[in-house]
């Protein structure tokens, strides 16, 4: 499978100054270099494929991941979610993902979902997040785990 994606701030976030637009990276940086959010490690695929599941994990920063796997024959629901660097998924009603798709899986074939665009939420600095829900909100980076 081929997968690329982008993270967009929610709408309403652009308006001020500090947001990058239209696109953040996974580091959720504003343009003065405050944390808008917790930053975003990783890009997690989860597949299921009749009664078989699974999932592969991305660096966020590539942008782009390419899995090493096959899949089983069948018709797939592929869905994306952002992970936090301490490895837990995004909560829930602080990103928006695409609805899973699905596709038919053949042996031999690549699957490529092409692009796909995450919307979080972020703060005009990370402070703010303690008011209001952000994405990976109180999680700090640890570049260990994913280098650029």
């Amino acid at each position: 499978m081929d997968l690329s994606w982008k993270l967009r701030p929610q709408s309403g976030a652009t308006t001020d100054p500090n947001v990058p637009s239209p696109f953040v990276d996974c580091g959720l940086e504003g343009n003065d270099g405050t944390a808008l959010a917790g930053p975003i490690e990783w890009i997690e695929l989860d597949w299921t494929v009749g009664a078989v599941a699974g999932h592969q994990t991305f660096c966020c920063y590539r942008e782009h991941g390419v899995t090493t796997f096959d899949l089983p024959e069948g018709t797939a629901s592929l869905s994306v979610v952002p992970l936090c660097a301490d490895g837990s998924t995004a909560l829930l009603g602080t990103y928006v993902a695409p609805a899973p798709e699905l596709r038919a899986v053949t042996v031999g074939a690549t699957i490529a979902l092409g692009a796909v665009e995450l919307i979080v939420d972020v703060a005009p600095d990370q402070a703010s997040c303690s008011t209001m829900p952000c994405v990976c909100a109180n999680i700090t980076m640890d570049n260990s785990l994913c280098q650029q």
